[in-house]
């Protein structure tokens, strides 16, 4: 079924969107979200991971890219931007105590038995199945699924289902996450994206006038090693310069500092306001992040970082401890309000 659907979907058109370095085959596997009364634009590329790979906005007659390197496939050092799938983990996951002078201190221990992890899990290096589409040129949303393999298992040891539905509504991206547990026992792990916007260089006049505001007041405090070591208490961030954050290090929100739904809001001149929001089927804890701000402006890009996780979450089984059987929805929204 998954086959004959993804036989049907209509390429991204590489042209029109200006992609870089896109071959006829990876060009044929994308998906494209283009509903009739909505600006937006979402391109979905199962086969490199599930990941959103390009989201533009048509304003004025003209495109812009949204996505820091959305739609360009070229082979480049340093981060790729986009915005990655980060499942079972997020963050790193440190095995053994790097301070102890472990050659190779990554991996989680589970039943006496130490396994290998990549930083922000491996979802991100899977291909995946297309599960449902409309086949109408306007199509408003799309499903993929990954399961588990004899590769996955060797990092993972559970059965498990992960089912994304990407959806466009107006100037609103929904990402949907459906997890279920397969196992005959409870599967520990964290989720989140690492969806990541492009800003204006500082060569360009505006940088220094985007700005970002969340009013969560409870930070996670990490060592010099990036583990969590503690919670401090600070002021909320009202339109503040990115270059408060620093470069490229991670400022963790916790979920239980927000007053509301959590949410981060980019104001970036030239745009208008991407408002991230996020929910989930578990109540909030003050155990978990909820953002985890990340970005370069030097580079030109931020991360808002939408998780339900914590930075080495598998060393203590993980934020979400999913009972055999069940399942755990997770959702994050970008809303582009011109």
């Amino acid at each position: 079924m998954a086959s004959a659907l993804f036989a049907h979907v209509e390429p991204a058109g590489a042209s029109e969107r200006e992609a870089r370095c896109l071959d006829d085959r990876l060009s044929a596997s994308l998906i494209r979200l283009n509903p009739a009364g909505s600006r937006l634009t979402a391109v979905i590329a199962p086969t490199l991971g599930g990941q959103l790979v390009g989201l533009q906005v048509e304003r004025g007659g003209l495109t812009r890219e949204l996505l820091y390197r959305g739609m360009d496939f070229c082979p480049s050092p340093g981060f790729a931007g986009k915005a990655m799938v980060m499942w079972p983990a997020t963050g790193r996951s440190f095995a053994d105590d790097p301070a102890a002078g472990s050659s190779d201190p990554a991996g989680w221990w589970w039943q006496g038995r130490r396994w290998p992890m990549p930083i922000h899990g491996f979802a991100k290096e899977e291909t995946w199945v297309l599960v449902s589409a409309p086949e109408k040129s306007d199509r408003a949303s799309a499903t993929i699924a990954m399961r588990d393999t004899p590769q996955t298992r060797a990092l993972f040891p559970f059965s498990f289902r992960l089912f994304i539905t990407y959806a466009l509504r107006g100037n609103r991206l929904s990402v949907i996450h459906r997890v279920t547990n397969r196992s005959k026992e409870a599967m520990p792990f964290s989720i989140g994206n690492h969806i990541t916007f492009a800003l204006p260089l500082a060569g360009e006049g505006r940088a220094s006038e985007t700005r970002v505001s969340a009013d969560g007041w409870q930070r996670l405090q990490l060592d010099s090693l990036g583990r969590p070591a503690g919670r401090v208490t600070s002021p909320p961030l009202l339109a503040m310069p990115l270059s408060v954050l620093g470069t490229e290090r991670a400022l963790p929100l916790l979920w239980s500092g927000f007053r509301r739904q959590p949410s981060v809001t980019l104001i970036q001149p030239d745009v208008g306001l991407i408002v991230v929001t996020q929910q989930s089927s578990r109540p909030k804890s003050d155990r978990i992040v909820a953002f985890n701000l990340w970005g370069n402006v030097d580079k030109g890009f931020f991360s808002p970082e939408p998780w339900y996780g914590r930075q080495n979450a598998l060393a203590d089984r993980g934020v979400v401890r999913l009972p055999p059987n069940q399942g755990f929805t997770w959702v994050f929204t970008a809303d582009i309000r011109l």
